[in-house]
């Protein structure tokens, strides 16, 4: 009997001893298995995290550049209006220079000057010289020198000067004031330093 004991406690320990194992090996994977979603579900909730952070800069980023921009364009629209209006007040005085200009004894010369040296320009043909009404009173005078040209009051508001037409060459030729003015209005922009870039 002492040996069936002996056999039943070596048969006893030995399948306690597999049980533990057993046990030790499930609790085992169960820790591992624990681990493997803890760590799964940390990185879902750190990604998903990470993903929100980053919306809510790449917003913030987005609203602030938008704020930039804004304030930019804004300031650009200040900087337009105040640059058209410095021009606007130079081009008035240059204009009150051109009104006196055009009544002064010079003018007259001028006139007929540019008168000749368009004719020369246009070339041989049919030529019209087209003058602002207020220049027509100089047309008399130019006819005389000038036989070759007819003279009619142009349709334009060229302020003074003249634009002058060959019919036959097809030539243009515009020495009015208004163009003039409209050339020194674009070149005082460029040289003046109140461009907008």
């Amino acid at each position: 009997m002492a040996n069936i004991e002996t056999k039943l406690n070596k048969f006893s320990a030995f399948v306690l001893e597999d049980a533990l194992k057993q046990r030790d090996a499930m609790v085992d994977k169960f820790e591992k298995e624990k681990k493997q979603r803890i760590d799964k579900k940390e990185m879902e909730l750190l990604t998903e995290a990470y993903s929100g952070i980053r919306t809510t800069v790449e917003s913030a980023r987005r609203e602030n550049g938008e704020r930039v921009l804004k304030v930019e364009m804004d300031m650009k629209k200040e900087l337009i209006i105040k640059r058209e209006h410095i021009i606007d007040e130079v081009f008035a005085k240059v204009r009150v220079k051109v009104d006196e200009y055009i009544k002064s004894p010079e003018y007259e010369k001028w006139l007929i000057d540019g008168i000749s040296k368009a004719s020369g320009e246009l070339g041989e043909g049919r030529k019209t010289v087209y003058l602002a009404e207020a220049d027509m009173a100089y047309a008399a005078v130019a006819q005389k020198e000038f036989a070759d040209l007819e003279f009619k009051k142009s349709d334009d508001d060229i302020i003074g000067g003249f634009t002058a037409f060959n019919e036959d060459r097809r030539v243009f030729a515009d020495y009015s004031l208004s163009s003039s003015l409209a050339a020194s209005r674009e070149s005082f922009l460029q040289t003046s330093g109140l461009g907008i870039g």
